[in-house]
């Protein structure tokens, strides 16, 4: 009897070790992907102003360029205030969400197809956009 519970109790030491084990196994495992950096350079970007802001379109460009991005175009729009980020591509915002969260998770995305622009996403800058919370000074206008 005494050896079984010896056995037993061996066997839970060695169950314990291993989940320990295995944990901190994909602890690493997770740090180690998120320190990856993913290569954006085949998402295409068109960054549109439409916050009102003088030349918000080409530093939120700039931005998101350092980030991998291949920004294609900027430009002016008129103005709405939320803003927006359309996955022209994608219906599952493939494209979208990474650009999405290069700008810490503001705009909401959106599917809206359009062949004849030569790209994946769009992002439309809306009044509602946090130029700092992505480390953008703003202008005093």
């Amino acid at each position: 009897m005494n050896k079984g519970k010896v056995i037993s109790f061996a066997l839970f030491l060695l169950g314990l070790f291993s989940l320990f084990y295995l944990i901190s196994v994909g602890d690493k495992l997770i740090k180690s992907a998120k320190r990856e950096k993913r290569d954006f350079s085949s998402i295409r970007v068109q960054v549109l102003n439409g916050c009102g802001k003088t030349g918000m379109a080409k530093k939120v460009a700039s931005f998101l360029r350092a980030k991998g991005f291949d920004v294609v175009d900027t430009g002016n729009t008129e103005y709405v205030f939320n803003t927006v980020i359309l996955d022209r591509r994608d219906r599952d915002q493939g494209n979208a969400i990474p650009v999405r969260r290069a700008l810490s998770r503001q705009g909401k995305l959106a599917f809206e197809p359009d062949p004849a622009l030569f790209l994946e996403v769009t992002v439309i800058i809306g009044g509602d956009f946090k130029p700092r919370k992505i480390g953008i000074k703003e202008n005093r206008d």
